[in-house]
């Protein structure tokens, strides 16, 4: 009985993550707290790209699954892309992914230069550069030596899938083939020390329930005018903390800050 089924990828978000549509904050695909190991997270700094530069389970979970794809095909094992039932594999059998519901092919192979190159613009777009295709060509002829060459191609899917020029989008080539060496530690700066400073709101800020005008002094109208448009949103002059806006220019003088922002009232009084 034929138990094949479509292949369903399963909890890609865990196993590879940067699910789209699904990035957890606005730092996109990066923890927005991240401190990288070394200088900046000693410093006391963040750094959420600097994730990029580390080895997070969903490159590892990558990998796997790719080299499962083209070992086995997609299998339903749990360390693979895909769930669920697979195809029975009937007695006897000892075809290459006789019992997938799904794997790798390529039908026009002519020589093993060619294929390299083939794969090289469908997986890297042609960054692999000579000195890999050089290296996986070495291995290519070694392996299809020692096996065949149906082995030697499933090798050379799995080293391409390792390579940094798979996994990123700009080019990857050594220079000289000489190490890099590390940089230098910088030396503190003479001027004075200034920082950014950044607020992570989570959520929307609604700056019209930030500051608004108080009922009472010369701002009564002003204060009318806001409850009118703001209605149940706008915030009640009991609960504002008084802003003295004498001599900012302003309309009146008798300003408010929202309860919890009684940081912004006492910097504001101390004339920051």
């Amino acid at each position: 009985q034929d138990k094949m089924i479509y292949p369903i990828l399963d909890r890609m978000n865990i196993k590879v993550g940067q699910e789209v549509f699904s990035a957890p904050d606005q730092f996109s695909f990066f923890d927005s707290d991240y401190k990288p190991p070394g200088q900046i997270g000693s410093s006391g700094l963040i750094s959420p790209e600097a994730q990029l530069l580390s080895v997070p389970r969903w490159l590892i979970g990558l990998i796997r699954g790719m080299m499962e794809l083209s070992q086995e095909g997609m299998i339903g094992t749990p360390g693979s892309f895909t769930f669920g039932r697979v195809k029975l594999l009937e007695e006897g059998t000892s075809e290459p992914y006789s019992n997938a519901v799904g794997y790798l092919s390529y039908q026009s192979f002519t020589n093993s230069t060619m294929y390299i190159d083939d794969l090289d613009t469908l997986l890297t777009n042609g960054r692999l550069g000579e000195t890999n295709k050089a290296t996986l060509q070495a291995t290519y002829n070694d392996i299809a030596s020692k096996f065949d060459e149906e082995e030697a191609k499933q090798v050379i899917q799995q080293l391409i899938a390792t390579t940094p020029a798979f996994h990123t989008m700009s080019s990857v080539e050594r220079k000289n083939g000489e190490k890099r060496l590390p940089n230098p530690t910088a030396s503190p700066a003479e001027a004075d020390y200034k920082a950014i400073v950044v607020f992570n709101l989570f959520g929307g800020l609604d700056s019209f329930n930030v500051l608004a005008p108080k009922d009472g002094k010369d701002c009564s109208g002003l204060y009318s005018d806001y409850i009118r448009e703001r209605g149940i949103a706008g915030m009640l002059n009991k609960t504002l903390l008084s802003i003295n806006a004498t001599g900012s220019g302003q309309p009146c003088t008798d300003f408010g800050v929202h309860k919890k922002l009684s940081s912004f009232q006492k910097i504001y009084d101390a004339g920051h």
